[in-house]
């Protein structure tokens, strides 16, 4: 393009493509930020393109036109495949790549946490004296009104819970009643009703599987006990109970920082960057050590307790320029994060309490041996997860370079990682 003069549009414009790489490691916790930004990356390629071609002559941006739908096909052939959450395509009336391969990505980090549930509960509830969890499956999911707590895990289910949803939003985010429920209904600024019934969505989710968690946790420590025998067993080994999951809600304290910023702030915008920053730089450390002391006691914690660093890149996802951007979208996405991130912290401490009681497991085998089945799991990593169902993720940035005409340059496209089992 050197000494071509471009419109007043493509000042600015750059001929490049940066490609997104999809962090996969053995880590416990999985890395939310990196999947949210993978997908969001990803989704905003087609309007980077879209751009470019303004600024080129037409065979060139007739050349771009036609990658931009090769792609975004290519994003609905790999998505559709996936038993997700959210349908392909997400909206109905909105095309908003960027928005959509973000919630999809959110989707499969919360996939990642319902297949592992699932395969436990799967193993638990063949156990003599857990018959207890088919019957706890069937309690009705909140503010819903029909859907049962097993819907979550069939795809039938979950379109009954978004159905359940979409039926009576407002009366279902004025229930759950915190400031994030209240986006894209007009009380911070933007009203979208499609974006709306997601956001409801994905706190329902939350709601479930902590409560799935709950389950799972009361499965477990019956377990330990459920015979002479095996309590003999535990005992001798002393390994510690699983602690009470139950005591872990944020939601309170999320009100609380909300109600003084309320007061604080001028303007909606400065309530909504001040809710971020109170939220992010929030230290987990004091609350974890006096609600889960015993096992911290047992368990070195795998990660920082500042919300910031928990969330690893997230303060800097959010500062990006994407194509679409606004105090309301940034305070959504940084919540969910958050949710997402402290669901899967009660996950997390279940994994690693069966890592420790590994010993337990081996001893009870010739009780139960299809706990067995229960040890192959540990640990069960996100890799993992995405190796069994999700593998062409890996090699989706290297299929879009290869869509993009030759002579538009891509940045350091990402190899595709080797799958860590």
């Amino acid at each position: 393009m050197s000494g071509t003069t471009l419109p007043a549009t493509c000042e600015g414009v750059n001929f490049s493509v940066q490609l997104p790489e999809l962090k996969c490691d053995s880590s416990i916790l999985p890395d939310f930020a990196n999947m949210q930004n993978f997908g969001r990356q990803l989704g905003s390629l087609p309007g980077q393109l879209g751009r470019m071609a303004l600024c080129l002559a037409e065979e060139k941006a007739a050349q771009l036109r036609d990658a931009i739908k090769r792609i975004l096909k290519l994003f609905d052939d790999i998505f559709v495949e996936f038993p997700l959450s959210v349908p392909t395509p997400v909206f109905g009336r909105l095309k908003i790549p960027e928005l959509e391969l973000e919630l999809k990505l959110t989707a499969l980090y919360n996939e990642f946490k319902l297949f592992w549930q699932n395969l436990i509960i799967s193993i638990l509830k063949k156990i003599p004296g857990l018959g207890f969890i088919n019957q706890l499956l069937q309690i009705p999911i909140p503010f819903l009104g029909g859907p049962v707590l097993a819907d979550l895990f069939t795809e039938e289910g979950r379109a009954k819970i978004r159905k359940a949803v979409s039926d009576k939003v407002d009366s279902i985010s004025e229930a759950l009643g915190m400031p994030w429920d209240f986006t894209f209904n007009g009380t911070l600024g933007i009203k979208n009703i499609e974006i709306q019934v997601q956001n409801i969505l994905s706190r329902i989710w939350q709601i479930v599987q902590g409560m799935i968690t709950n389950i799972l946790q009361s499965a477990l420590n019956v377990l330990t006990r459920i015979t002479d025998a095996i309590k003999k067993i535990w005992d001798a080994l002393k390994l510690p109970t699983l602690p009470d999951l139950t005591a872990f809600d944020f939601s309170n304290l999320f009100k609380s920082i909300w109600e003084v910023i309320d007061k604080l702030a001028i303007s909606i915008q400065e309530k909504l960057q001040r809710a971020i920053d109170a939220v992010l730089n929030f230290d987990l450390k004091d609350w974890l050590s006096k609600t889960f002391g015993a096992i911290f006691r047992f368990i070195p914690w795998p990660f920082p307790t500042i919300i910031r660093k928990l969330l690893d890149a997230t303060g800097k996802i959010l500062d990006a320029e994407y194509n679409l951007q606004s105090p309301e979208i940034k305070f959504s996405r940084i919540m969910t994060a958050v949710q997402q991130m402290l669901t899967n912290i009660l996950n997390m401490i279940i994994e690693l309490w069966l890592q420790l009681v590994s010993s337990f497991l081996r001893a009870i085998l010739r009780f139960f041996p299809i706990i067995a089945d229960l040890l192959k799991l540990i640990p069960f990593t996100i890799c993992s997860f995405l190796t069994l169902v999700a593998a062409p993720l890996f090699s989706l940035p290297n299929q879009v370079a290869n869509l993009i005409p030759g002579d538009i340059v891509t940045v350091n496209p990402p190899p595709t990682p080797a799958p860590i089992l």
